[in-house]
């Protein structure tokens, strides 16, 4: 970004200023004036030349630090636009990196430091996490390239860490049904929550976002309105993840007789009759539960039970893999999963379609099998 000026007349003599980019420790514009030419020429000549010699960035920022710049970054371009869960993700991407490499200029970061501190990080962190904070190191050193505190992103020259997926855990329908049994007994709202998640695909914060008017006994459908987001403790209600997030799912008798016996525990629970603005899965005071507490206690039953290490979310996985062996269109599970488009579903679970892929050619050879 180009810097601008231009010259004024003050006291007889000529001046010039030259309107420096925003100072993100400010908030202001600064300028750079400078006084005590004779004529309105030598000033236009001094301005050209100081406009041609002048570092925009080393001007202000030759003690600005990268901690500095990520902290400006958050307040001014994260948090202004990002739900709670998302900010926190970006949270501590910049927490990491400035563990590292905050106490180096802004202007001086060059690739090879970021590639250092990538190495380091490689023994501590999963893929998934490290490719997370490359992604937001990247934006964020973007973003200052666009706002002309950098001339160039570093992260131009910076190879991406490997984003290597693992193949997502899922229970079979028989661990489903152990684990279900045993959280029916020993945590009931626990149970709901498993229960929901396992038959609809909904989310973790969706779940825990249901109202009893988002059930339409009637249809036989349950519609995603909103999530729950929990962070540092701290509950939120936002909107769901995207715009296909909100949808209406398909459920079977068995969801409807479900929701309808634990309506029935919960007026018994509340003593009073549950309004449609009421929470589906709440607490003894009928507060909504917070979405950790699903993790943490469905995570203590897998492990109770000796069952595969499947997390909460890999209820999701398990409920799209079960429907996909039992042949259901991946278009069908997209849409119930609620995916931004069917491209991320196949993605997704691609070791499941690849199996598909093999059964399908197998069935081939028997169709046309001669005997």
């Amino acid at each position: 970004m180009a810097l601008t000026g231009r010259v004024v007349k003050r006291n007889e003599k000529w001046a010039y200023v030259i309107n420096l980019p925003l100072d993100p420790r400010t908030g202001r514009y600064p300028q750079k004036w400078k006084m005590g030419f004779s004529t309105k020429k030598e000033a236009q000549e001094a301005l050209q030349k100081a406009l041609l010699e002048t570092d925009e960035i080393a001007l202000w920022t030759k003690d600005f630090t990268l901690a500095e710049y990520l902290e400006h970054w958050l307040e001014k371009s994260v948090r202004v636009k990002n739900r709670p869960s998302t900010m926190a993700t970006y949270e501590q991407s910049v927490r990491i990196i400035s563990q590292h490499l905050g106490k180096i200029k802004l202007r001086k970061l060059r690739p090879h430091q970021i590639e250092a501190l990538y190495e380091r990080l490689t023994e501590v962190y999963e893929p998934s996490t490290l490719y997370k904070i490359h992604r937001n190191f990247r934006t964020a050193l973007g973003k200052a390239v666009k706002w002309g505190y950098l001339k160039e992103n570093p992260m131009t020259r910076v190879d991406s860490p490997a984003n290597r997926k693992k193949e997502k855990a899922v229970l079979t329908p028989e661990q489903l049904q152990q684990c279900l049994n045993y959280l029916q007994v020993h945590s009931p709202v626990i149970y709901m929550a498993v229960f929901l998640a396992a038959h609809t695909g909904m989310r973790r914060g969706e779940v825990a976002g249901l109202q009893w008017r988002d059930v339409d006994l009637e249809s036989q459908t349950i519609r995603v309105e909103r999530s729950l987001s929990e962070v540092k403790g701290k509950v939120y209600i936002s909107e769901p993840k995207t715009t296909k997030s909100l949808r209406t799912i398909a459920v079977s008798e068995q969801v409807l007789e479900a929701l309808n016996a634990w309506k029935s525990h919960l007026e018994a629970q509340l003593q009073r009759p549950l309004r449609e603005e009421d929470w589906v899965l709440v607490t003894k005071k009928g507060t909504p539960i917070q979405p950790k507490r699903f993790s943490v206690d469905f995570r203590n039953a897998v492990k109770k039970l000796d069952l595969p290490p499947v997390t909460f979310h890999g209820l999701r996985h398990t409920h799209a893999t079960l429907l996909l062996m039992e042949k259901v269109p991946l278009k069908i599970i997209s849409e119930r999963l609620g995916h931004a488009s069917i491209t991320i579903t196949a993605d997704t679970y691609a070791h499941v379609t690849e199996n598909m892929q093999r059964e399908a050619v197998e069935a081939l050879d028997r169709i046309f099998s001669t005997k």
